[in-house]
């Protein structure tokens, strides 16, 4: 018996019993067989005959004149609740010993139907279930007992294997996962494989594991991408120092400069990062990059990729990407507030006092799609779809789409949904509203004149 793919003479095996297996339904089998003498030599002209149980339509008759023969056996009988099936071999000269025969067998192991399949009582077939044909998959059985999976209608799909569920994504991102349609399908190897089923995930990423969306083992998320990358120290020690200085250094520049939304380029500019931002995950892509880099960073997002500590995930990165934003606003209105309440030197210095609602404004004007892009990442969700192999029983639940192991809005991720829930209704919105319909607001509701003052930053850019 020979292995299919290595037909070396090194791989021929002699032993006179072997395993194969194949799924119920399966119309046929391919033996690769040799015939060798005492010596080790190809012998022309062997004759083997196939009996399958005494089943004529599967029994043949062939001879082996070659190295390495594949034969085609059709017709494989198989029982209902039928684990096994032996095939007789029986090899001999029929010239020269028709006598002498060396008999061997093939242990034919049936499979139960792989994942997703179901067997038909009437046809003993394995038939694609319900849960794939409602997913659109295309599946096809293969030799020696594989499967190849095809999605055919959607492009964003993942699927996977958790011990006996099959396991199905009706979105994943880009940045985690390859196209299913565009690879041509998996097969059950490769979910199977300990490789936590990468070969559907994003090489460039380095993600692994559910849904493509896990780092390997002494890997982290970092900020500023979706890499997964070795943290090489406690960057955490010099994160938080940092992040403190930088806002009071941009806070301290805006002042001194006064690079306020008053100034119509400022305005511009602000107007043009903001709109950009909102495609953040395209713009992850490794062809534009660069460009990403330098809108997130006029939006005061994290441009650079850094390890904050060994094991950081995309729930802690999200967590802590909402501080920097509101720590640049609480510099402003503590400076507000010490401007008009207390008597401290540093705040009688008159472009403080002058500036403070300019660089206010233009601080939440420049950040409000960096929180905008925090609260959709925050709150967007992927549906998981489970179908048991035993119970057929089907489950759908959702999930975060950044971090699918979070189930949606429970333990974990509800701290971080309802921080974007409540940045919304308590900032984003009120925002909004101030800035349509100020003026309305202005001449019939609030007339105070702090809130003239700050709508006059707001519009005076655009006013004749």
């Amino acid at each position: 018996y020979g292995d299919p793919k290595n037909r070396s003479r090194s791989s021929w095996d002699c032993s006179g019993q072997f395993n194969l297996a194949m799924h119920p339904g399966e119309e046929s089998i391919i033996l690769y067989i040799s015939t060798v003498n005492d010596f080790g030599e190809i012998s022309d002209g062997s004759k083997v005959e196939i009996d399958c149980n005494n089943n004529i339509s599967c029994s043949k008759e062939v001879y082996v004149d070659q190295e390495c023969k594949n034969i085609t056996v059709p017709n494989i009988p198989i029982r209902l609740n039928q684990t096994s099936l032996r095939l007789r071999l029986e090899t001999y000269m029929p010239v020269l010993f028709p006598i002498e025969k060396y008999y061997s067998a093939y242990v034919v192991n049936i499979l139960r139907c792989p994942f997703g399949f179901k067997e038909d009582l009437n046809t003993m077939k394995c038939e694609r279930g319900r849960f794939l044909n409602d997913h659109h998959f295309e599946c096809q059985l293969t030799k020696l007992g594989g499967v190849d999976y095809k999605q055919v209608l959607f492009d964003t799909y993942w699927i996977g294997l958790q011990q006996e569920d099959l396991v199905l994504s009706d979105f994943c991102l880009g940045i985690f996962c390859n196209s299913l349609i565009k690879r041509g399908g998996v097969s059950l190897d490769e979910l199977n494989s300990s490789n936590n089923n990468n070969k559907q995930c994003n090489e460039e990423n380095g993600r692994i594991g559910f849904v493509c969306s896990e780092c390997p083992p002494g890997y982290s998320s970092v900020f500023g991408g979706y890499t997964c990358t070795q943290c090489n120290g406690p960057w955490f020690i010099l994160f938080i120092p940092l992040h403190v200085l930088a806002g009071l250094a941009l806070v301290a520049l805006l002042f001194l400069f006064n690079l306020t939304i008053v100034q119509g380029t400022i305005n511009g500019i602000s107007l043009y990062a903001n709109i950009m931002y909102l495609y953040y995950d395209d713009l992850q892509d490794y062809a534009r990059k660069p460009f990403y880099k330098i809108i997130s960073l006029l939006n005061f997002g994290s441009e650079f990729e850094i390890c904050l500590y060994d094991g950081m995930n995309e729930f802690t990165k999200a967590m802590l990407l909402f501080s920097f934003p509101f720590y640049l606003l609480l510099i402003v209105v503590l400076i507000i507030i010490g401007a008009h309440k207390f008597n401290l030197k540093i705040f009688k210095v008159e472009f403080i006092a002058k500036r403070a609602v300019p660089v206010l404004a233009t601080l939440m004007v420049l950040t409000y799609t960096n929180l905008i892009g925090l609260v959709i990442h925050a709150l967007r969700y992927t549906n998981i779809y489970t179908h048991n192999t035993l119970t057929e029983e089907e489950t759908t639940y959702r999930v975060w789409l950044y971090q699918p192991r979070l189930r949606y809005f429970e333990k974990e991720h509800l701290a971080l949904g309802l921080l974007a829930v409540t940045v919304t209704v308590l900032y984003l919105i009120p925002l909004t509203v101030v800035t349509l319909f100020g003026d309305f607001l202005r001449r019939n509701c609030i007339r105070s004149l702090w809130f003239s003052h700050f709508l006059d930053v707001f519009h005076g850019a655009y006013r004749w």
